[in-house]
C-alpha cells in the first residue's frame, strides 16, 4: 500500500532548538504545531502531549532546548512534515498540504540525531543572543537562549507514503527535490538566519 524511502540527512549549519521549555508557553507551541499539520487542537490533547513533551526535557533546561530520553537527542515526525510544507508553500504548490498531512508518514516514532554513528546524547552548547520584543509597554531587549548541535549532525528515518499521493508530487525525484529545497530552509530555529541547513546525502526507495 505504500511507497517507503529510506532519507538520511547531515546538517551543513549549526542546529539550534527551538522548543520552549516553560511550560505556558510549550502549550502555544504545541496548539500551533498540531494546527500546522492537521491535528486536534483540543484543550485535552494539547495538555496531553505539552505534558508528554516536559518530561522528555533535561530538569535543568533553558529558554528553548531539544527533545531528550535514555537515547539521545531527538526530532519528531511533525519536524519533516513541517518542513515538506514550507517547501510546498515556497513553491506555489497548496495542494499538497493535504497530501503531506495524511498521506505520507515517518516510520520512527522519534528521529534520533547522529554524529559519527552514534545517538548524541547531549548539545554542543547553549547560545545566547539579544533580541528586541514588543511588549503592551512597547519594544523591549531580551536575552534568547538555545541549546545547539554543531554540524555534521546526522538525521536518518523511513518515510511512508501513498502510491497516488507520491505520482502527484511528482515521483521519487519529485519527493527528493522537495528535500533538497529543505536543505536550504532548515530545520528547527533560527532558520532565516541560516541555521539548520543540511544536504540529502541518502535517499532511496526500500523494496
Amino acid at each position: 500500500m505504500f511507497k517507503r524511502f529510506k532519507v538520511r540527512l547531515r546538517t551543513t549549519r549549526r542546529l539550534l532548538a527551538n522548543l520552549p521549555s516553560d511550560p505556558k508557553a510549550i502549550i502555544h507551541a504545541v496548539r500551533k504545531s498540531r494546527a500546522s499539520v492537521g491535528l486536534d487542537t483540543d484543550e485535552e490533547a494539547v495538555k496531553s502531549e505539552a505534558e508528554e513533551l516536559l518530561q522528555s526535557m533535561p530538569p535543568e533546561a533553558t529558554q528553548l532546548v531539544f527533545l531528550r530520553d535514555g537515547k539521545g537527542i531527538y526530532l519528531r515526525e511533525r519536524n519533516v512534515k513541517g518542513l515538506l510544507k514550507e517547501v510546498a508553500k515556497v513553491l506555489g504548490k497548496r495542494t499538497y498540504f493535504e497530501y503531506i498531512r495524511h498521506g505520507m508518514y515517518v516510520e520512527e516514532d522519534r528521529i534520533y540525531l547522529k554524529r559519527d554513528g552514534k545517538h548524541v546524547e547531549k548539545p554542543d552548547g547553549t547560545e545566547a543572543r539579544g533580541i528586541s520584543v514588543v511588549t503592551m509597554r512597547g519594544p523591549r531587549s531580551a536575552l534568547k537562549e538555545a541549546e545547539y548541535l554543531e554540524p555534521p549532525v546526522e538525521i536518518e528515518f523511513t518515510l511512508e507514503i501513498i502510491p497516488y499521493v507520491l505520482r502527484r508530487m511528482g515521483g521519487a525525484e519529485g519527493l527528493r527535490e522537495m528535500l533538497e529545497i529543505g536543505g536550504k530552509i532548515g530545520l528547527c530555529g533560527d532558520r532565516s538566519l541560516g541555521m539548520g541547513r543540511f544536504e540529502v546525502v541518502e535517499f532511496r526507495e526500500l523494496r
